[in-house]
């Protein structure tokens, strides 16, 4: 039973990294939009991103709402990413594509099936997958962030991008390292309720 449980989490790894795949050209120059800096908050109410600020948001679904507080001081590179997304409606009425029971909910592909480009990765040792309801960023391998986010079941720490504070191969094939950027302080409910098919009507951001 014990092996298949291990052989259960490598597959389900193996599926968050297929489902990141390589932007469009499209999809660049959305992301190129979605992170320039115009002052304007895109309808979102959190205005342009601020580096120094506090962040949460309010992710409405279809099946109810989840609220999540963003870590700003250790993930600023994804904070900045999700933030520009949501308050520009590049997540509005999008798919939760993928749902892994006891695993994760992923999604971040928008609602015409594109995703933004790809940006590098900067890990911090306090990024880690130690509970329910952490927010971390879905990828292919190092360096191949989009739009794509995931929600823990639980706690995977196999995917924790440092171990006993020294950071993992990243780069090396098969090896699991994700950005951890947030964690659900309400809603998980709302979390573990969701399936395969369910909306992310909006995401609405809050800077304090």
């Amino acid at each position: 039973m014990q092996v298949n449980i291990e052989r259960e989490s490598r597959e389900m790894t193996n599926i968050l990294k297929a489902t990141a795949m390589i932007a469009s050209a499209t999809t660049v120059a959305l992301f190129t939009a979605a992170c320039s800096d115009d002052g304007g908050d895109g309808g979102g109410g959190g205005g342009s991103y601020d580096p120094t600020a506090s962040y949460s948001v309010t992710i409405k679904t279809n099946k109810g709402d989840i609220e999540a507080d963003l870590y700003n001081d250790i993930a600023s590179v994804y904070v900045e990413n999700f933030v520009n997304l949501a308050n520009r409606g590049f997540y509005t009425n999008s798919q939760w594509h993928r749902v892994i029971p006891g695993f994760v909910i992923q999604g971040g592909t928008n609602a015409d099936g594109e995703q933004v480009a790809q940006f590098e990765d900067v890990f911090h040792p306090n990024m880690i997958h130690d509970s329910a309801g952490i927010l971390s960023m879905a990828n292919a391998g190092l360096n191949t962030n989009t739009s794509q986010f995931f929600i823990t079941h639980d706690a995977t720490p196999h995917l924790d991008p440092y171990v006993d504070g020294e950071m993992k191969p990243c780069h090396v094939r098969g090896t699991s390292c994700h950005a951890v950027f947030g964690k659900v302080t309400e809603g998980m409910d709302v979390v573990l309720s969701i399936e395969q098919g369910d909306v992310m009507e909006s995401v609405e951001v809050h800077k304090r």
